[in-house]
């Protein structure tokens, strides 16, 4: 009886060791996912970042395209004729409030670097 139990007490010894060993690879493994998941989303968090930065100058490229293009219409509609000037002038405010804003820094203040994702 005495060495059965000693014999059961060692399995249950080295149960618990075995426990212990597998329940330190699960912490291990779980950390290793942890730690890949949290490098995954800084990935996607800058290349998120890059794509919406190139965008957001994009935009502005295509908002200097056409504040050039007002200016140049307005310009040039300041040597027309009286009537004919206001007409174009009215034509080039309504064209204008149909693009809508071209501010630069309006864009860019939306835009949000990696670290604010």
């Amino acid at each position: 009886m005495e060495k059965a139990t000693v014999e059961i007490a060692r399995i249950v010894e080295e149960g618990e060791r075995q426990a212990e060993i597998e329940r330190q690879r699960w912490e291990a493994q779980r950390e290793q996912w942890r730690l890949e998941e949290e490098s995954r989303r800084a990935a996607k968090a800058l290349k998120d970042s890059k794509e919406d930065l190139l965008h957001v100058i994009d935009a502005w490229a295509e908002a200097k395209r056409l504040e050039e293009f007002f200016a140049d219409a307005e310009r040039r509609a300041q040597d027309l004729p009286d009537e004919q000037r206001e007409r174009t002038i009215e034509r080039l405010r309504r064209a204008r409030a149909l693009i809508g804003g071209t501010d630069a820094l309006e864009r860019f203040s939306a835009w949000r670097a990696p670290e604010e994702r």
